[in-house]
């Protein structure tokens, strides 16, 4: 159950405006197990079918302003705190009816500034960015000498940092240029706890083998950089209209500087945080789209439209879920694309395509 509150303000003139805005909310959140008998005794506690509900109360406030220099440049700043209630797997952790006694809300702050330029040809925005991510929980998805589970990872801390450009340009009347560019620092700051579960919600150790109580491990993650996204990204597209209502697009994407996910058996150790999260290779895709409209009357129209993704059908990792270097004590020896062949990846999407139509009034 959820319920809450939201307020702002705004002030404006024809150079300057203004908000502040905040909000606070209720959550209130109840797991039922029909699989569990009713007032089993556990180590953690005793469990019921239908637990109570557990209230948690999170907010948040931002302000910022934006200043019209003339009418080509602007300036912009903001900055916002956000207590934000954890996810229901937090709440209940390990799929079991007991509150987690370690509950707490995750603290996010940030700072942004930025400037953009407008004109009747070209148009661009540049933002820097600051935030703090504190208290963060992640559950992951872990095999252990080949027990599937998964973890529990607490006390996260993340900086990101960076720098993000968009842009666009009309060349004339059938063509248009996009394009994009950010780069990022982002990384842990000090250490997290993990522990292992099996699929039976058993405790088990780093050796995949079901424990009574749950071993905690201390997590090295300070300077560690932040996986399972770009941190460099760039993007340039062209659009195409060469007659009335029918236009055409494509776009490359660039991702470089992707790193493996946070795993608890990884970083166990300070050697293990040394090595940082594993790099993965960069890639570049092409994406191709096309859009015809039907018009039917002044407020009415069809739009027939197509995309293709991954033009060229590239093979490219898109996540891995561990960070075995090459050299390492686990690692097979056999690399592809620079990474060990023992890492647990994904492989992004090959081609793909998607057709619509839609009726607009």
């Amino acid at each position: 159950m959820w319920y809450g509150g939201f307020g702002q303000l705004e002030y404006s003139n024809d150079d300057l405006s203004v908000f502040v805005q905040g909000a606070v909310s209720n959550q209130s959140f109840q797991r039922i197990d029909n699989f569990i008998k009713d007032g089993t005794v556990v180590t953690a506690g005793t469990l019921h079918t239908k637990t109570g509900f557990e209230d948690i109360v999170g907010y948040n406030v931002k302000g910022g302003a934006n200043y019209n220099i003339n009418e080509n440049h602007n300036v912009f700043a903001n900055v916002g705190y956000y207590s934000k209630q954890p996810f229901f797997n937090a709440v209940f952790p390990n799929n079991q009816n007991l509150v987690n006694p370690y509950l707490t809300n995750e603290k996010i702050f940030g700072v942004e500034a930025g400037y953009g330029f407008r004109s009747s040809f070209f148009n661009a925005n540049v933002n820097l960015y600051n935030t703090s991510w504190k208290d963060r929980f992640l559950r992951r998805s872990e095999t252990v000498n080949g027990v599937r589970g998964y973890s529990n990872i607490t006390g996260i801390t993340e900086i990101h940092q960076g720098i993000e450009i968009d842009m666009n340009a009309k060349i004339n009347e059938m063509f248009a240029l996009t394009g994009m560019f950010s780069i990022g620092d982002w990384k842990y700051d000090g250490n997290a706890q993990g522990n292992l579960f099996n699929d039976n919600n058993e405790p088990m150790d780093t050796n995949g083998n079901t424990v009574a109580e749950p071993a905690t491990s201390t997590l090295y993650l300070d300077k560690v950089k932040v996986g399972n996204y770009a941190q460099t990204t760039a993007a340039v597209g062209l659009d195409v209209t060469p007659f009335k209502n029918f236009k055409f697009n494509a776009q490359y994407r660039y991702a470089d500087n992707l790193y493996a996910n946070l795993n608890v058996l990884n970083f166990r150790t300070q050697e293990a945080a040394d090595k940082g999260s594993l790099k993965l290779p960069s890639f570049g895709l092409v994406d191709l789209g096309a859009s015809y409209m039907i018009p039917l009357n002044d407020k009415q129209s069809f739009t027939i439209r197509g995309n293709v993704y991954n033009l060229f059908d590239t093979y490219y990792i898109q996540e891995s879920y561990t960070n075995i270097h090459q050299g390492d004590s686990n690692a097979a020896g056999t690399t592809y694309d620079g990474i060990d062949v023992a890492n647990e990846v994904f492989y992004g999407f090959g081609t793909t395509w998607s057709a619509s139509v839609s009726f607009n009034f």
